[in-house]
């Protein structure tokens, strides 16, 4: 029985994530960043509370209504027409993923901006998001993995199918209508709790009086953060299959995988953080026109993940559970691109008895869930 990854399989992972770092990251905080900023200035800017609860509106309700949709999509938009479908994809699927991105951002946006005004922008305030998105909600569910957005998010994914964590179908009535509520609704908004913890006390504690030292320090902290993380998902994997082996039980692997989630968490945050400073900083701040730097970041950002067929990582929707990757990806965060257009084995591809002994301990795992919601 084989315990280790191939060399190949870990070379390929650290071309993904530092792709992801470095390219695809960056491009998604251009787009968010942009975005917010926009809303900002043009979405009742003389009426903070009116535009935020206005966010929470359209990000909640269109996450939920698209989630309702996805079947429908996935059912309409499959053609066997090569030319057709290509037409389909280039224009459908790109205005979807840039309407699913506008609805996430005002999700944020919605929740971030009214738990400010609310709760203030105190230490004791972010504390309390920290603890309530982090503990309350995805240690509980063994969501934690949600935490960590792109650049540590799956890129070439389906555009349409999401991943929920009680895998409910149509056919399962209001138990999937349940099972999208509680992942865009409590789930994700909980994700919101967690960032703007950490991201509020950034803004208190390094250099709050000095932003462009506050972002190069944001910068330094979320790329270190993240290269460090390359080998450490290489090492808990290894942990990871070897606890398979041996038939430890599964809350081994889930705290195994929420250990090396929480650190990937900090350095994406930071991450961030950095590049979104650094825009305000340096990208037109003094100019007249406010619209000005975010409308480049919006576009540029925009542009460049669709050219690069990864449009898709400005959405924030579904949810994974920790502990629950097959056996060859256990602990490797979800971010395929190179593997996923050159590799020849994918890292979920069940090649070997390990992932077997998985396959009968979530079938188990699943059985007991099933039986408990009945």
């Amino acid at each position: 029985m084989r315990v280790a990854q191939p060399w190949r399989t870990y070379a390929w992972l650290a071309l993904d994530n530092i792709w992801a770092i470095f390219v695809i990251g960056v491009l998604v905080v251009f787009y968010w960043r942009g975005t917010w900023e926009l809303l900002d200035y043009n979405l009742y800017p003389d009426d903070g509370m009116k535009s935020t609860w206005i966010c929470v509106a359209i990000g909640n309700g269109g996450l939920f209504f698209a989630a309702m949709l996805q079947e429908t999509f996935n059912k309409h938009m499959t053609s066997k027409n090569a030319t057709s479908k290509w037409i389909l994809w280039f224009f459908f699927n790109h205005l979807f993923s840039y309407v699913m991105g506008f609805f996430s951002v005002c999700h944020w946006r919605g929740i971030w901006h009214g738990l400010n005004h609310y709760t203030g922008k105190t230490d004791e305030s972010y504390i309390y998001s920290l603890v309530v998105g982090e503990s309350i909600f995805h240690i509980y569910t063994r969501a934690l993995r949600c935490f960590t957005i792109c650049p540590f998010s799956e890129s070439n994914c389906n555009y349409y199918s999401t991943q929920y964590i009680a895998r409910t179908t149509p056919k399962n009535g209001e138990l999937y209508v349940l099972d999208h509520l509680l992942n865009v609704v409590v789930i994700w908004n909980s994700v919101v709790l967690m960032w703007r913890g950490f991201w509020g006390l950034g803004d208190n504690h390094f250099y709050p009086d000095d932003l462009e030292k506050s972002s190069w320090v944001s910068l330094g902290v979320g790329f270190g953060v993240l290269l460090l993380n390359i080998p450490l998902q290489i090492l808990g994997n290894m942990i990871f299959r070897w606890s398979l082996n041996k038939g430890w039980p599964l809350a081994f692997r889930v705290v195994l995988e929420d250990i090396l989630i929480f650190v990937a968490n900090f350095g994406v945050i930071h991450h961030w953080r950095g590049v979104w400073l650094m825009q305000d900083v340096y990208f037109f701040p003094d100019h007249e026109n406010l619209s000005l730097s975010p409308g480049i970041s919006h576009i540029a950002g925009y542009l460049g993940l669709a050219l690069i067929l990864v449009s898709m990582c400005n959405v924030t929707i579904g949810s994974y559970t920790t502990g629950s990757a097959p056996a060859n990806s256990g602990c490797f965060l979800t971010n395929y691109y190179f593997r996923y257009f050159f590799s020849k084995a994918p890292l979920d591809s069940p090649d070997d008895e390990v992932n077997d002994a998985k396959a009968a301990e979530e079938q188990s795992y699943n059985m007991a869930t099933e039986s408990v919601a009945l």
